[in-house]
This record gives C-alpha cells, sequence and structure tokens, in this order.
C-alpha cells in the first residue's frame, strides 16, 4: 500500500498546479502577432482636381496607369505675383517656386495625352 499512496500524492502535486502542467504538456513556443494592413485602392474615372498622381484608366489607352504630373504657370499664379510684387517686392518670386501655387496637369505615361487638369485657384 506504500506506493501506491506514493503515486497518489505525486498525482495530486502535479494536477495541483495548472499553469506548470500547460507548461510540461505543451512545448514553450510563442508567436507573434502580425500588423493587419490595410491598403485602399480609390478608382477614379479622369484625374481633373488631383494634386498627386492618379491612378486612373486612361480614356485613350484604356490602360491602368498611373499619371505624371506637370506644373505649370497659370493665370492666377501670375496674378499672386503681382499682387506680391506691388504689396512686398523682395518675395514677389515665391508663387514661381512652390509647386502648389502652379497648375497641375496630368499626363499618361503610355500614350502622351492630357488625361487631367487642376488649376490652381486663390481662394
Amino acid at each position: 500500500m506504500n506506493p501506491n499512496r506514493n503515486q497518489v500524492i505525486q498525482y495530486a502535486e502535479y494536477s495541483s498546479d495548472p499553469l506548470r502542467n500547460q507548461q510540461q504538456i505543451l512545448p514553450n513556443t510563442q508567436q507573434q502577432q502580425q500588423p493587419i494592413l490595410f491598403s485602399q485602392v480609390i478608382q477614379r474615372n479622369n484625374a481633373n482636381g488631383c494634386d498627386f498622381p492618379a491612378d486612373i484608366v486612361c480614356p485613350y489607352c484604356s490602360r491602368m496607369i498611373q499619371t505624371h504630373v506637370k506644373y505649370k504657370i497659370g493665370v492666377h499664379t501670375w496674378i499672386v505675383v503681382l499682387l506680391l510684387l506691388v504689396l512686398f517686392f523682395p518675395l514677389f518670386f515665391l508663387p514661381f517656386c512652390f509647386l502648389e501655387c502652379q497648375d497641375k496637369q496630368h499626363i499618361c505615361p503610355h500614350c502622351i495625352q492630357k488625361v487631367g487638369y487642376k488649376q490652381y485657384k486663390i481662394f
């Protein structure tokens, strides 16, 4: 009877600590959670009104493209230059330096056609 009693006591000690039991039964494997990335693609019909290169389907060559943006000096850029020339002469050239003060023309890189335009407006 003595050996059976020792077995019962050892079993009781083993089952009294559930965390210790899990560590012994399960191998020590840690899994790192991978970040979930969400990307949203905005499909546009044309590139009118975009300040940045746009992903569109070219109406001329029917390809999925990302437009190239060419910057042009427009009418509103010249108005700002004239206002700065009158009001604050030393900085009249700044609208020529800032791309935000220029018109944007979107070009298809494949067929070299104009697919969009955004005019710089003062107000």
